[in-house]
């Protein structure tokens, strides 16, 4: 009964499929992820374990406090009418990467329009050698406002220290999904040039679909200004997730303290089944605290 609901609701309102594709375009990352334009499998990442690869934990050795707060607006063009809607989010991320095994516990709320979506998920990550390490990560995502079932994200990773310089990492997501929408893999490298120039690449694609309808890239670079400041370009292309975008950001690291500040710019490659085209601007502000 409930799917006819949904089924009359699509039919009578396209508006309400509006919301779902609106809510859809959020995706949980964080300052860095989108300045890189999601770029960063294959680099050694602190908080972005729960939501990218897990297993790069394992090359830390402290404890880090993480906070995020992201602003959203979303363009929409429908038939010559132009839709505007701003949103906020936040994003806690604990880790603690002192031990043998390694972990993190990651919040996240999000609010759009009377729709919401709270995310929550944790990570482990242990050694499998001296250069190689595996991670597990959980993520759930639940909302409120609309009928759609809840999110389960599983992902293992893979990182491998090639040289000093290079790096490499992998990730399959949701294995044992019975919906191949859900599945995937990404592989990914970073290499570092010059003292101050970090290259970084990402490739994927969802290996259950079509390969040439569902491949994916990020690629992103990154300068060392000074001794403590770091700029960020990024780029990519989700053809699964019918996306493309480009990213910037800045870093100022400090030992314990560092802050960071990003934009991120993405429209959809072909319009939604809805008929529509999507333009999102998100600009995020992060601070973390290592100890």
């Amino acid at each position: 009964m409930r799917l006819y609901i949904i089924i009359l609701l699509f039919i009578l309102n396209p508006a309400f499929a509006d919301e779902i594709d609106a809510l859809g375009q959020r995706q949980l990352t964080t300052t860095r992820l989108q300045s890189t334009g999601g770029a960063g499998i294959g680099s050694l990442l602190l908080d972005e374990a729960t939501i990218l690869n897990p297993a790069a934990l394992t090359f830390f050795n402290i404890t880090n406090i993480y906070y995020q707060r992201s602003s959203s607006e979303l363009k929409m063009d429908e038939v010559n009418q132009l839709r505007n809607d701003a949103d906020y989010s936040n994003l806690f991320v604990l880790t603690d990467a002192s031990g043998t095994l390694k972990g993190s516990a990651l919040y996240s709320d999000f609010k759009h329009n009377n729709l919401s979506r709270r995310s929550i998920g944790g990570s482990i990550s242990s050694a499998i050698g001296k250069v190689s390490s595996f991670g597990v990560s959980y993520l759930k995502t639940q909302f409120e406002g609309i009928d759609v079932k809840d999110q389960n994200t599983l992902t293992f990773g893979v990182t491998h220290v090639i040289t000093e310089n290079l790096t490499s990492g992998a990730v399959i997501v949701n294995p044992f999904s019975k919906r191949k929408e859900e599945q995937s893999i990404k592989v990914g490298f970073q290499y570092f040039y010059l003292s101050f120039i970090t290259l970084m690449l990402d490739i994927g694609t969802k290996y259950r679909m079509e390969l040439d309808k569902n491949f994916l890239y990020a690629a992103a670079i990154q300068f060392k200004i000074f001794s403590d400041f770091f700029l960020k370009f990024g780029t990519f292309k989700d053809q699964g997730e019918n996306k493309k975008g480009n990213g910037i950001g800045i870093l100022w690291a400090q030992p314990k303290l560092s802050f960071g500040f990003s934009i991120n710019q993405s429209k959809n490659i072909e319009p939604t089944s809805q008929g529509n085209i999507y333009n999102q601007k998100e600009t995020s502000f992060s601070v973390s605290y290592r100890f």
